[in-house]
């Protein structure tokens, strides 16, 4: 049981998470140098399942790093806009 319970977290939260797959894209099209797939893990630890859904369906058929990081960017820029207009509107 604990081993399941283990196995659970590692996939639901690391490596073979929507985030940890992800960023093994990002680190082996960019390099670990770029950014560790476990910082990238950790970055996107607070992402909404909506977003890691947006963001694998854009880095999973990406073939060079500037795709990946443009996914990325991508989506950083959207959770900016989505603030932006709260800010805006008073919401």
């Amino acid at each position: 049981v604990l081993g399941l319970a283990a196995a659970a977290g590692w996939w639901f939260s690391g490596p073979g998470s929507q985030a940890g797959q992800a960023c093994a894209k990002l680190e082996t099209l960019c390099g670990e140098a770029t950014m560790p797939a476990e910082a990238c893990r950790e970055d996107l630890a607070d992402a909404s399942e909506s977003d890691l859904d947006s963001l694998d369906a854009c880095v999973q058929p990406a073939g060079s790093c500037l795709e990946v990081t443009g996914c990325l960017a991508g989506s950083a820029a959207r959770e900016l806009a989505v603030g932006a207009l709260r800010g805006v509107l008073g919401r």
